[in-house]
């Protein structure tokens, strides 16, 4: 009985080993005889790309920057001499407008008064000297020549010395005919007509006047004062000179004045903007000769021209938007400013609906336009340029295309 048993035991651990036998010869052949799988090649979806034509045309370029209206002239008013005081104008005080040669304030003139009376009286003396002087130069020469003794002085024809004369000769000295004291009674004359003009110079002193159409900034004297000579009375700008200062690249002096970058004919009106919307014009004052160390700009000079009828009148210290036309330039593209991409380039699409792109040559901006200067080999070509380019977008991508004009048209037809 129990040898039977082994036996059955045998018999089924030999059969189990020959179904797992069976199990991984079958595993083996179905593995390397697999059918191949089914190759799936997912369609490509194509993007929808807004694009809109343009083409390369003639363009004036502009040129936009920003700066503060200074006046020309600011500066201190000091006295030019010491003295008291005496009245000062009504309307001198601080933010007053004063037109050229208004007197902003007199000093006590009396020494002045004396100093200029002391000067004429100079004067005429020393021009009674100097004809005295002259009387006796020439009565000196006329006894010279009628001693005999001149040599090569022609004598009055008659003369008894006219026969002496040609036998002794003898050349006069200069201190004889007295020409040293002539030349002293004139330098005399010249310094006396001199502290005349300065007597007279500093008596007009005592009523100081605005050299320009001024704002007074500040007032710093009162009535009574005793001031010095150098003593600052007044702090004065210009009114009516006003000016600004642009800085500029070298591609936009290129822009504005063309290679020799001269501003000698340069005639367009400069516009200059407000916050508020106003608007006032500006000319070419100067141009500067050296570029900036720092940021290598050079800078343009602007003069603010004055109209008596506009009713806001531009300000020092105003900060204005500065508009300045420039020549009409070639081989430009004018395309919205959404069009070129965070990273600078502008994409079209070719003839095979793909997109490709460049790197936006800017010339300027104005009014939301952005205006570039394609590659030569896009010059001659309109391209349709992408209106809102997205950073994903690659090279040779292919992209199914709507025009602008059409998307307006579809917007227009959902609204309805």
């Amino acid at each position: 009985m129990l040898s039977k048993l082994k036996s059955n035991t045998l018999w089924i651990s030999l059969a189990g080993l020959g179904l797992l036998m069976l199990s991984l010869a079958y595993t083996v052949y179905a593995i390397e005889n697999r059918p191949e799988p089914e190759k799936y090649q997912e369609a490509q979806r194509k993007v929808l790309v807004t694009v809109e034509a343009i083409s390369v045309g003639a363009h004036q370029g502009r040129v936009f920057a920003n700066a503060e209206v200074r006046p020309k002239y600011e500066m201190s008013l000091s006295s030019e001499l010491s003295a008291r005081v005496e009245s000062l104008h009504p309307l001198f005080e601080t933010g007053r407008v004063l037109s050229k040669g208004t007197s902003l304030l007199k000093v006590d003139a009396l020494r002045f008064q004396q100093e200029y009376a002391q000067a004429q009286q100079n004067l005429a003396q020393a021009n009674l000297n100097l004809q005295l002087e002259r009387q006796e130069s020439k009565q000196a020469l006329l006894e010279w020549q009628e001693s005999g003794l001149a040599k090569g002085v022609s004598v009055a024809k008659g003369s008894k010395t006219a026969k002496a004369s040609k036998e002794t000769k003898i050349e006069a000295d200069d201190l004889r005919l007295r020409k040293p004291q002539l030349q002293l009674a004139e330098a005399e004359v010249e310094q006396a007509t001199a502290a005349l003009k300065l007597a007279k110079q500093n008596l007009n002193r005592t009523e100081m006047r605005l050299p320009f159409d001024a704002v007074i900034s500040e007032r710093l004297v009162a009535p009574g004062q005793f001031l010095q000579a150098g003593q600052a009375v007044a702090t004065i700008y210009s009114a009516n000179d006003l000016e600004l200062t642009v800085m500029l690249k070298p591609s936009e002096w290129q822009l504005l004045f063309g290679a020799t970058h001269s501003i000698e004919n340069y005639q367009a009106s400069i516009i200059l903007s407000g916050d508020d919307g106003s608007s006032w014009r500006a000319k070419i004052a100067r141009a500067g000769q050296a570029f900036d160390r720092q940021t290598r700009l050079r800078p343009l000079v602007l003069r603010v021209v004055q109209d008596p009828k506009q009713e806001m009148s531009l300000l020092s210290g105003n900060f204005v938007g500065v508009e300045i036309p420039g020549r009409v330039e070639q081989g430009l593209m004018a395309v919205a400013a959404s069009s070129v991409s965070s990273s600078g380039d502008l994409w079209y699409v070719d003839a095979k609906k793909r997109l490709r792109s460049f790197s936006a040559d800017i010339a300027f901006q104005h009014k939301g336009n952005v205006y570039v200067r394609p590659p030569a080999g896009l010059v001659s070509q309109s391209l349709d340029i992408l209106s809102s380019p997205l950073p994903h977008y690659v090279n040779g991508q292919q992209v199914e295309v709507q025009r602008l004009n059409q998307l307006a048209v579809n917007r227009r037809g959902a609204a309805q």
